[in-house]
């Protein structure tokens, strides 16, 4: 049994003493190298790339995340959809599955266009091909429209997010289970 992170048992606490209703988790850094290793900077190597996976799958098994906010969003660096980011996209999927954690469809890549992919023009994210292993796994969905400000609370941003998701046959859910950790 790992040894579990201050950082753990901090939110742990915010839980099970009701300063908060539940937590999302949104990777964006490594622990290690906040500075330098934003997960969604041009140009990601493996490298990172597998420290996204090995960071997410990590925060999926601690059961203090109520759903995985933009799974996809490493999509922003990592342009080719080559074997290791499929087998980074499975593991992601499978993870969430197993223990039963949403994953989020973010609208934040939306707001930023088209991009090619391998001469596929793709959200960053949601990234389709992403989805489509979601789609095959049997992830359980959420929507998030990645609001920072009101005006980001919007009907068209949610319905090109629930359309998206009906073209890839995704299990939307309106209801997930507030977890609590351990």
């Amino acid at each position: 049994f790992p040894t579990r992170r201050s950082s753990d048992l901090y939110y742990q606490s915010l839980l099970l003493n009701n300063k908060i209703d539940y937590l999302i988790l949104g990777n964006h850094f490594n622990q290690h190298c906040i500075h330098s290793c934003y997960y969604g900077k041009p140009n990601l190597s493996k490298r990172e790339l597998y420290s996204y996976c090995n960071d997410v799958e990590k925060a999926i098994e601690t059961n203090l995340f109520s759903y995985i906010a933009h799974p996809d969003l490493f999509m922003i660096g990592y342009t080719h959809f080559d074997d290791d980011v499929k087998t980074v996209c499975q593991r992601i999927c499978m993870k969430a599955k197993e223990y039963d954690i949403p994953l989020e469809i973010n609208g934040g890549g939306i707001k930023r266009g088209l991009f090619s992919y391998d001469g596929e023009m793709l959200y960053q994210y949601p990234n389709a091909r992403f989805w489509e292993i979601a789609s095959e796994v049997g992830n359980k969905v959420v929507i998030g429209l990645d609001a920072h400000n009101p005006d980001d609370f919007n009907d068209v941003l949610y319905d090109q997010l629930k359309t998206f998701a009906g073209e890839l046959d995704l299990n939307l859910v309106d209801h997930f289970e507030l977890k609590k950790g351990k």
